[in-house]
């Protein structure tokens, strides 16, 4: 089945969503500049604005949108200076922040946690990567420079949380994706679950399914393996109506039991049912400020970002090694996790 279709909407709507709102914030600026510059120069900036603000994958509609926000606040906050002042020290704050964006969405960190069991197992070291919604603020070389940090983690097994790919992922960047993660599988063990934007791709599942298997990752969808005393459920993504419930694995508190998930759902399902670790993506941890604080406002709201522990069960969230759509983040680090599970002796 072709999704090319569903696949472009998301951007499509917030582009349509942005531009809308670009139109009422040019109005309040115009409005603000009525009685210091002509209607010329003021519907020009207007524009200047709404045309630069279309595309928001680019860095200039990034510089555009901050500037305009910034000038608005500024306006309303020193209505007696000249507007020209506000012009330029908007456009100084928003090339800093756009600038810091920019820095930070191509610095990669290692997260570590550290966690303690009761239970008896071997000392385990896992690899943790989501969201990398390739090729958004990537490149073939730029991945492969990913692939070689994540090589060097050397874990007993790596885990890839879903939105790998998305609507703006072509066949051969599918390609190209896959291939290197690939080489991961000479380290260790690859396990892959789906998140929400694999059924937004232009190709097929099938298409998506291949290039998987063809590099020798694993696709964990609502199964489960064992290693020793540790067992890993890969879950199908939250919005999917089908999906297993946690209960219906049967786990016990006699193994370690750990599930991929890509949406922080399911805190109270996987508590009363015996999981130990969940490991999450898709928030971004907001991406673009501040859009974290968005999730609060979700009547399911499960978490944004970080390591949180409800007696037995620890959930950790990543904000994912890339980010979606926008090529900044001004809020949140791209990075990938490594968690160490020993034994409390």
């Amino acid at each position: 089945m072709y999704n090319r279709e569903k696949g472009s909407d998301s951007m499509i709507y917030l582009q349509i969503g942005i531009f809308i709102l670009e139109i009422i914030l040019c109005i309040i600026l115009n409005n603000l500049l009525k009685d210091k510059l002509n209607k010329k120069i003021r519907y020009a900036i207007c524009i200047a604005f709404v045309l630069n603000c279309w595309n928001m994958r680019t860095y200039q509609a990034m510089w555009a949108i901050h500037t305009l926000f910034c000038l608005l606040v500024l306006l309303t906050l020193f209505k007696k200076r000249r507007p020209i002042f506000c012009i330029i020290v908007s456009a100084i704050i928003s090339t800093s922040i756009v600038t810091f964006g920019y820095v930070n969405m191509y610095t990669i960190h290692q997260t570590t946690y550290n966690l303690k069991t009761e239970k008896s197992i071997n000392p385990a070291k896992i690899c943790f990567i989501s969201d990398v919604h390739y090729p958004n603020a990537n490149s073939p070389q730029r991945l492969k420079e990913i692939t070689n940090t994540l090589i060097k983690v050397k874990p007993d097994f790596y885990l890839l949380g879903g939105d790998f790919v998305d609507e703006s992922t072509s066949t051969k960047d599918l390609e190209i994706l896959f291939k290197q993660l690939g080489r991961l599988t000479k380290v260790a063990p690859v396990y892959y679950v789906y998140g929400n934007h694999e059924n937004k791709i232009k190709f097929t599942r099938n298409k998506l399914n291949q290039e998987i298997n063809k590099n020798n990752i694993t696709i964990l969808n609502d199964q489960e393996v064992q290693f020793n005393n540790i067992i890993l459920i890969g879950r199908k993504d939250y919005t999917n109506k089908n999906r297993k419930k946690t209960k219906d694995y049967n786990l016990t508190n006699k193994t370690y039991n750990i599930v991929l998930d890509h949406q922080p759902q399911g805190t109270k399902e996987n508590i009363k049912n015996n999981v130990d670790l969940q490991l999450s993506g898709h928030t971004h941890n907001g991406q673009i400020f501040p859009l974290s604080y968005s999730y609060h406002l979700q009547p399911d709201f499960a978490g944004n970002y970080g390591k949180e522990t409800f007696k037995h069960y620890t959930k950790i969230i990543s904000s994912g090694l890339v980010g979606w759509g926008f090529p900044i983040r001004t809020e949140g680090i791209c990075e990938y996790v490594v968690v160490n599970v020993t034994q409390d002796k």
